[in-house]
């Protein structure tokens, strides 16, 4: 891991909602200037969710729906101990007003993508396997449930949502060239 850091210009705003849950409207663009603090929680959140089915995906017929959700689940928990550990002054503004802190975006990810995710889908997966019948397999199960497609359309909604931001750990690590895979 390089120790350089860089300025970048980094822009974004919400969309009036995601997985059917309305997030209030933000925007922000102005500059990300990596402390070395901010560089190295850039690169655990990068292993830890290039690692995963966040970003990796997950095609039709492969993987298991209860799998990708305790993904995530275990993605927001370690994000969130990474921004304990790394403290309030990760959350600080480091300059002038256009200067945003890592944080804030690992923040915006974690509140703008991957909590509505599970809100919306946990608990509708987690009622739909309470009705399991004795002696169906689990796979088999959760393949014929009704909502299997609209879930499996959301985890490919959140992965794109969640790709600019591996790609912005990535930056802020100076990796190059990328270590994601371009889809397409």
């Amino acid at each position: 891991m390089s120790t350089k850091l860089t300025e970048m210009e980094v822009a974004f705003e919400t969309p009036p909602s995601l997985f059917g849950f309305p997030l209030p409207k933000l925007s922000w663009k102005g500059k990300l200037i990596p402390t070395h603090h901010e560089q190295r929680l850039a690169w655990a959140l990068y292993v830890e969710i290039s690692t995963r089915s966040a970003v990796a995906g997950l095609a039709a017929d492969e993987g298991s729906l209860r799998e990708a959700l305790a993904s995530y689940h275990t993605l927001f928990s370690f994000t969130r101990e990474r921004l304990h550990e790394a403290g309030p002054a990760a959350g600080r503004l480091a300059g002038p007003d256009e200067t945003m802190p890592l944080a804030a975006l690992v923040l915006w990810m974690l509140n703008g993508v991957v909590r509505p995710l599970l809100a919306r889908w946990h608990p509708r997966l987690s009622r739909y396997e309470e009705t399991r019948p004795e002696g169906m397999g689990v796979f088999a199960y959760e393949a014929a449930w009704p909502e299997a497609a609209a879930l499996r359309n959301d985890l490919a909604a959140a992965r794109d949502r969640l790709e600019p931001f591996a790609r912005l750990f990535e930056a802020v690590c100076d990796i190059s060239p990328s270590l994601i895979p371009q889809r397409g």
